[in-house]
């Protein structure tokens, strides 16, 4: 609009609503897939994101608060009443100080904490100290995390002075501190008799990414449409060339993927499933067949019917209740798909992986419980109805999955560890848009290998994106997609070129009346001598989906930093001869 806004249409709505460019919230349902915006007119004012590494004090805390045996607890602050205590196993725990919100737009990769403080000064040490915990914004009940993000602990053994430095690197993924959580630290010392603890001073200081924007100096002239066709060239010579190109990490965002089916989130428990014991559930399965059943299989099926608490299990019966409901469900769920589908060959296989869980912790149960519902099920989600981008962010998400489960077992066999807290620990330390990310997140014991240093998360983000490059991606979708001969693939080879035929670029011959210019671009320009998918063509698609970005094409003021790619920087771009972009059509996420 002429007065900055943006008219905003909702489907449903007939008029058209203005709005602020970056205030959206007010209203409901803005959250738009980019494919269904349309560029109309570029009006200028773009901007280019970069990101920086920047170091700063997130929390300060000054003063004196002390905590004894008997779990009273002092604070030199003036006019402060009588200290809130809690307790935690052996330990008393008194709360210090939280701080403010975190920034938007960070991205925390590690962290520092420097603490003034120790023990009573003789006998033991070595169980006192301060524990810092992330207040989470997105959790609606307690909020805070079950286990501290890092911990100082007091031994007057290893280390006799009061100032204590900790270092935490290679935070990725939902471990991380994300925009909006609080930081909050504790004091924390043991019934043991004579012992006592103090704090006078607590710094942490975040190491992150920021992401900024920056206006383009240059403005967009007004004809414009003058300078489509040389835009196009130079956009088109720069989809057959990999150095312009990166990975948009957009696209790993789990939030975006679940929305747009490229995995599922664990549906609540069925009402018909609340009731139904899985001991009946099994007799029933078995009566009918030869299978021998294991009997670790009926020994977790009673645990979960009775509800019966175990290692990592909610000690809230209610909680518990809830949590045990939802892998009861998953169970029934397995069993309906293996009759419907005739799934007989796979029952012993299920069955064992069940009995080999039963007498294991609930983070095994439900890895064990999950696992055998995706064997059985597959991908369940009905392909015909979906978007091309969707299906394609289906594809892709199953690749890293695979690429994922090799960096993991790589990483248990340097590490000698089959522990399934360490594969938590695994995937909650990297941000490479799969849903084991989530479930690693609900786990509290992952927490204990970040201080033992038997992985490190950089390396391993790293090997990770070096294995997910813009021509392994095409690689993978050749495979899966236009190559392939399973069942399926023909009707996406034909929405591939029903997207092509609605995304023509403006700059692609337009003095062709329409049909012959759409049959120019599907097969001339699109299509080799073979009819095969060229690289430029499959890069234009994926860049339009945001699945690769080709900033280095158009960008006039710098190169992508390696943060935005997790890449090493290639070879410069040649200079720009004219205003290029990625064409008009409309795609993302």
């Amino acid at each position: 609009a002429a007065n900055g806004r943006i008219r905003v249409k909702f489907d449903g709505d007939p008029e058209l609503v203005e709005v602020e460019p970056c205030n959206l919230s007010p209203l409901p349902e803005v959250r738009v897939l980019l494919r269904d915006c349309k560029l109309i007119e570029p009006r200028g004012n773009f901007t280019k994101r970069f990101s920086t590494m920047e170091e700063f004090e997130a929390l300060s805390w000054r003063g004196r608060c002390e905590l004894n045996f008997q779990g009273v607890g002092r604070s030199s602050e003036a006019g402060a009443g009588p200290l809130q205590v809690t307790r935690e196993g052996v330990h008393h725990v008194l709360h210090v100080y939280t701080g403010e919100p975190l920034a938007a737009g960070l991205c925390v990769s590690g962290l520092e904490m420097d603490v003034q403080g120790m023990d009573q000064g003789w006998g033991n040490s070595g169980d006192s100290g301060v524990d810092l915990y992330v207040l989470r914004a997105a959790t609606q009940e307690s909020g805070r995390d079950e286990e501290p993000l890092l911990r100082v602990t007091y031994d007057r053994t290893r280390h006799p002075y009061p100032h204590h430095r900790l270092r935490l690197d290679g935070l990725f993924g939902p471990l991380a501190p994300q925009p909006g959580d609080r930081l909050q630290i504790s004091l924390l010392c043991p019934e043991y008799p004579g012992w006592s603890a103090y704090v006078e001073e607590v710094t942490v200081r975040l190491r992150c990414v920021i992401e900024q924007e920056e206006l383009f100096k240059a403005l967009v002239p007004d004809a414009w449409r003058l300078h489509t066709v040389p835009a196009f060239e130079r956009l088109w010579d720069g989809m057959r060339n990999d150095a312009v190109l990166a990975v948009d990490m957009s696209h790993l965002s789990l939030r975006g993927q679940a929305h747009q089916n490229a995995w599922r989130e664990r549906a609540p428990p069925a009402k018909q499933y609340e009731f139904k014991a899985l001991g009946v559930r099994l007799n029933e399965l078995v009566g009918r067949r030869s299978h021998r059943c294991p009997d670790g299989v009926r020994t977790l099926f009673s645990k979960l019917d009775a509800y019966k608490s175990t290692a990592g299990a909610p000690p809230d019966a209610a909680r518990r209740k809830q949590r045990y409901d939802v892998l009861r469900s998953t169970i029934h769920s397995t069993f309906d798909a293996m009759e419907k589908l005739g799934r007989w060959d796979l029952l012993e296989a299920v069955l064992a992986h069940y009995a080999e869980c039963s007498s294991e912790c609930i983070y095994r149960w439900d890895r064990e419980i999950t696992n055998m519902h995706d064997l059985v099920t597959g991908e369940a989600t009905g392909t015909d109805a979906l978007e091309l981008e969707d299906q394609f962010l289906q594809k892709l998400c199953a690749f890293r999955r695979r690429i994922v489960e090799a960096e993991l077992h790589r990483a248990k066999g340097s590490a000698v560890n089959s522990d399934v807290h360490f594969e938590s620990y695994f995937y909650g330390s990297i941000h490479f848009g799969v849903p084991e990310q989530l479930e690693a997140a609900r786990d509290p014991n992952r927490l204990n290998y970040g201080l033992l240093n038997m992985l490190r998360p950089a390396d391993v983000q790293r090997n990770l994106m070096l294995a997910y490059t813009p021509a392994k991606i095409r690689r993978c979708l050749r495979a899966e997609v236009l190559e392939s001969q399973a069942e399926g693939s023909q009707a996406m080879r034909e929405k591939v070129n029903d997207w092509l035929r609605a995304h023509i670029p403006a700059g692609f011959q337009p003095k062709l009346a329409a049909q012959e210019r759409q049959e120019a671009w599907l097969y001339e320009a699109c299509h080799d001598k073979d009819y095969k998918l060229t690289d430029a063509a499959l890069n234009f698609m994926l860049c339009n989906m945001h699945i690769l970005r080709g900033d280095r094409l158009a960008c006039l003021c710098g190169e992508l930093s390696e943060e935005q790619h997790g890449l090493p920087c290639a070879a410069p771009p040649p200079s720009p001869a004219a205003c290029g972009g990625q064409g008009s059509g409309d795609g993302g996420h």
